[in-house]
């Protein structure tokens, strides 16, 4: 489990799974074969809504980073001879993101 996922976990106590294609779920699993989502579950109401709002934020983020190497990202692919290596880029979240501002009540 990734870090942020273990966070909200740990945060909201409700369990946080990565489910559908792209995750690391196995084919044969429930709800594989559907679209990338965020499952959560709890026996506690509450806890399962400080999880979704979690996620929530978490989700905006992404999106928010995402569309910023989107803006600078070469259209065509990396310059040639640049050591561009196409790994994952680290995210940094400011302002309302897992950093510490998160988690009150």
């Amino acid at each position: 489990k990734g870090a942020y996922l273990k966070h909200i976990t740990q945060t909201s106590m409700a369990r946080v799974d990565l489910r559908g294609k792209g995750s690391r779920q196995m084919h044969h699993e429930k709800d594989a074969d559907l679209a990338m989502h965020l499952d959560i579950s709890s026996r506690n109401k509450a806890h399962v809504e400080h999880a979704e709002n979690l996620c929530k934020d978490l989700v905006a983020s992404v999106k928010e980073e995402y569309d910023k190497y989107k803006s600078v990202a070469p259209p065509s692919g990396p310059p040639m001879g640049s050591n561009f290596h196409g790994g994952p880029r680290p995210m940094h979240m400011g302002g309302g993101g897992m950093g510490g501002g998160m988690g009150g009540g």
